[in-house]
C-alpha cells in the first residue's frame, strides 16, 4: 500500500494538495509550518489509532483543531487499486471507496512511549506477525456470554428440581406401607367394592391433574420469561435517526428504515402471539383446576361412604391419594430433571466448542508472535532482543475476579491475584458451575475446602460471563544490551528506548511508515551511523514519510521527495516538493535544517571515497 496524495479543505492547511512518492518523503520547514499537522491529518483521515490511548486522544485533538469544519482526503494505491478516503471532524470513521490497510504512524514522542506500555509493545510485535487468524469476533464473544448466562439459568432450575425431588425422596416407601395397611383395612369392605374401585380411579385422576398442573405451570413460566425478553428487545429497538437536510436531499437510510420497522413489527407480532399462548395456557390451567375440584369433591363423598363402613379406612385412603399425587409429581420431576440435564449438556457443549475456537485462536496468535519475535531477534540481535511471555497479562481477569468476590467474605485483593495466576477463566467458571471445590484447593495456593465452598456458593449467583471472556494477553519485553546484560525498555533512558524501538519500526514494513521527528532524543552519530543506514536499506521496499529538523535524514537518506512547508501565521502551505537535487530542496535544507551544509559535505565526502563507475 502507498499514500499518493493528501488534500485539505479549510482549516490551518486549507488548500493543501500534496503528492507523495515511493521511497523517502521528508517534510521540513520552520516550527509551526504544519509538518506535524500533515502527519496527524493523515492519521485522522485513515482512522489509525495511537500507540497508547492518551497519545491517540492527543493526536485526534490536534487533527480536529487543525481541520476545523473542513475535510481531509487521502488517496491510496493498494493492490493496483486507487482508493480515496475522506473524513470530517463530524464523522466517527473514514469514508472510503474500498477497504484499505493501515499504515504505521508514530507521532512525536510516541517512539519513546512504546517501550513503556505493554499494549504498545505487543501492537508493535503484531505489525510483524503473519496473520493466519484473528481473535474471535464480538458476535462470537457475545454468543459465549449468552450461553454462559443460559447455563446459569438452567443450572438454577435444575437445582430447584433436585431440591423438590429430595423432599419427595421417601414418598414411595410411605406409599408402599400405606398400601399394605389399606389392604388390611379394606379387606372388610368387600361389600363396598364398587365405591372402592371408583375411589381408586378418582384418586388416580387427581394425581394426573397434579402432574398436568406442574407441566402447564412450567410452560406458562417459560412463556412469560421469553415474552419479557422479547419485550426488552422491542424497548431497545430505537428508530433509526432521521435524515437531516444537511446530509443531502436523498434519504440513504430509507430502505434500512423500512426493514427496521418490518423487523420491529414482526417482533411485535411474535409478542402478540405469545400473549395468545399465555391465554391458552391460562385456560388449560383453569380447566384442569375445575376438573381437579370435581374429582376431589367426588373423592370426599366416596371416602365418607367408606368411612361409614369402617372407621379409619377413609383416612388411609386420603393419605394414599396424597402420596400417589406426590409420587406422580416425583416421576414428573425426575423426567424434567433428565430433560434439563440433557439441555444443560447441549448448551455446555455448544459453549465448549466456542471456547475451543477462542483458545485455538489465542494459541495460533501466540505462535505467530513467537515467529515474529524470532525474526526480530535474528535481524536486530544481539544488541536488541525481544522476549515473548505467553498469556501473562492478567489485569482485566484479576479485576473481574476481585469484583465477583465482593461480599463473599473473602479477601478479594489476596485471592483474586492467586486465582488469576492459577486458573484460566474457563477453568474458574467451569469449576464454579460444577461446584468442584477440589479444583480450587488443588491449584490455588493455601485455599482451604471451606474457603473454596464459600467462594463457589457466592460466585454461583453472580454474572460469570464477563469472567469467561476476559482477555489474558501475551506480554513482550523489549531489551537493549547495555554493558554486560540486557535491560528492558522500562528501565532505559528515553534515548536508549528510541534506539530499541526505531530499528523495529524501520524493519520490513509492509505498508507506509510515517514518523514525526524520528531523530528526537538521538545523538547525531547514531542518526548518521545507524538510523540513516536503516532508512536507506528499507526505502526501496517501504514508503516512508518523515518530518524532521535534522538534515542528515533527507540528505544522507537521499530523499526522493523533500517537502518544504511554510506558514504566514494563519495558514500553512507547501513552498516546494522536489527531489533532493533540486535547488529549492538544497536551499531549504541548508537554510532551515540543523547541520544542513555539514550533511551535504558528508554526502560529498562519501561519494569521493566511494566513486562509481558510471
Amino acid at each position: 500500500m502507498r499514500i499518493e496524495r493528501i488534500q485539505v479543505e479549510e482549516g490551518f492547511l486549507d488548500g493543501l494538495d500534496l503528492s507523495l512518492t515511493p521511497g523517502l518523503n521528508v517534510l521540513i520547514g520552520p516550527r509551526g509550518s504544519g509538518k506535524t499537522s500533515v502527519i496527524e491529518l493523515i492519521r485522522f483521515c485513515l482512522g489509525v489509532p495511537g500507540m497508547t490511548h492518551v497519545q491517540g486522544e492527543k493526536a485526534t485533538k490536534h487533527a480536529v483543531d487543525i481541520l476545523g469544519s473542513g475535510q481531509v482526503t487521502v488517496v491510496l494505491r493498494e493492490h493496483g487499486e486507487t482508493i480515496k478516503v475522506s473524513r470530517t471532524v463530524q464523522e466517527s470513521r473514514p469514508r472510503a471507496t474500498s477497504d484499505f490497510s493501515s499504515p504505521l504512524i508514530v507521532s512525536q514522542n510516541e517512539v519513546e512511549v512504546i517501550g513503556i506500555h505493554a499494549t504498545s509493545r505487543l501492537e508493535l510485535i503484531d505489525r510483524f506477525r503473519v496473520r493466519s487468524t484473528d481473535r474471535v469476533s464480538d458476535a462470537d464473544l457475545s454468543m459465549i456470554r449468552s450461553l454462559t448466562a443460559e447455563i446459569q439459568s438452567e443450572t438454577e432450575l435444575l437445582r430447584d428440581i433436585e431440591d423438590a425431588i429430595s423432599q419427595l425422596a421417601e414418598t414411595k416407601n410411605e406409599l408402599d406401607d400405606l398400601l399394605k395397611a389399606q389392604t388390611e383395612a379394606l379387606s372388610e369392605l368387600d361389600a363396598k367394592k364398587a365405591e372402592q374401585d371408583r375411589l381408586g380411579f378418582v384418586t388416580d385422576e387427581i394425581s394426573k391433574a397434579g402432574v398436568r398442573r406442574d407441566l402447564i405451570d412450567s410452560a406458562l413460566q417459560d412463556t412469560t420469561q421469553r415474552l419479557s425478553e422479547l419485550a426488552q428487545v422491542v424497548s431497545r429497538m430505537h428508530a433509526l435517526p432521521p435524515w437531516p437536510d444537511s446530509a443531502g436531499e436523498t434519504d440513504w437510510l430509507k430502505d434500512a428504515r423500512e426493514v427496521f420497522e418490518e423487523v420491529k413489527l414482526k417482533v411485535g407480532d411474535a409478542i402478540d402471539r405469545g400473549a395468545d399462548l399465555q391465554r391458552i395456557l391460562d385456560q388449560l390451567n383453569r380447566r384442569n383446576h375445575d376438573e381437579s375440584l370435581e374429582r376431589e369433591s367426588e373423592a370426599r363423598d366416596l371416602r365418607k361412604i367408606l368411612e361409614s363402613a369402617q372407621a379409619g379406612a377413609g383416612e388411609i385412603q386420603r393419605r394414599i391419594g396424597t402420596l400417589k399425587n406426590q409420587v406422580a409429581r416425583l416421576n414428573g420431576l425426575q423426567a424434567r430433571k433428565k430433560e434439563k440435564q440433557q439441555q444443560l449438556a447441549e448448551i455446555k457443549a455448544r459453549r465448549a466448542a466456542s471456547l475451543d475456537l477462542f483458545e485455538d485462536a489465542s494459541a495460533q496468535i501466540y505462535a505467530e508472535r513467537k515467529d515474529a519475535v524470532q525474526g526480530i531477534n535474528t535481524d536486530l540481535g544481539p544488541e536488541i532482543r525481544a522476549d515473548l511471555i505467553q498469556a501473562s497479562r492478567f489485569d482485566d481477569y484479576r479485576a473481574a475476579i476481585a469484583n465477583t468476590l465482593r461480599g463473599a467474605g473473602l479477601q478479594q485483593n489476596v485471592w483474586a491475584p492467586k486465582i488469576a495466576e492459577s486458573l484460566s477463566p474457563r477453568e474458574f467458571v467451569e469449576a464454579v458451575e460444577s461446584g468442584d471445590t477440589d479444583v480450587f484447593v488443588r491449584n490455588v495456593s493455601r485455599m482451604t475446602d471451606r474457603q473454596a465452598n464459600k467462594l463457589i456458593s457466592h460466585v454461583s449467583g453472580t454474572e460469570l460471563a464477563s469472567i469467561l471472556t476476559c482477555s489474558i494477553e501475551d506480554d513482550v519485553v523489549l531489551n537493549l544490551f547495555d554493558g554486560e546484560d540486557y535491560k528492558p525498555t522500562q528501565e532505559l533512558s528515553v534515548g536508549q528506548r528510541c534506539t530499541v524501538v526505531l530499528p523495529m519500526l524501520l524493519r520490513d514494513q509492509a505498508g507506509p511508515l510515517i514518523v514525526d521527528q524520528p531523530e528526537d532524543h538521538l545523538d547525531n552519530a547514531y542518526i548518521v551511523r545507524t538510523l540513516v543506514a536503516m532508512i536507506s536499506e528499507q526505502k526501496s521496499d517501504t514508503q516512508m514519510i518523515f518530518s524532521s529538523h535534522n538534515a542528515n535524514i533527507p540528505v544522507l537518506g537521499e530523499a526522493e521527495n523533500v517537502v518544504v512547508l511554510g506558514s504566514d501565521g494563519h495558514r500553512a502551505f507547501v513552498r516546494s516538493a522536489e527531489d533532493l537535487e533540486n535547488p529549492e530542496s538544497v536551499k531549504a535544507i541548508t537554510s532551515l535544517m540543523e547541520g544542513g551544509i555539514a550533511a551535504f559535505e558528508r554526502r560529498a565526502a562519501f561519494y569521493r571515497d566511494h566513486p562509481t563507475n558510471g
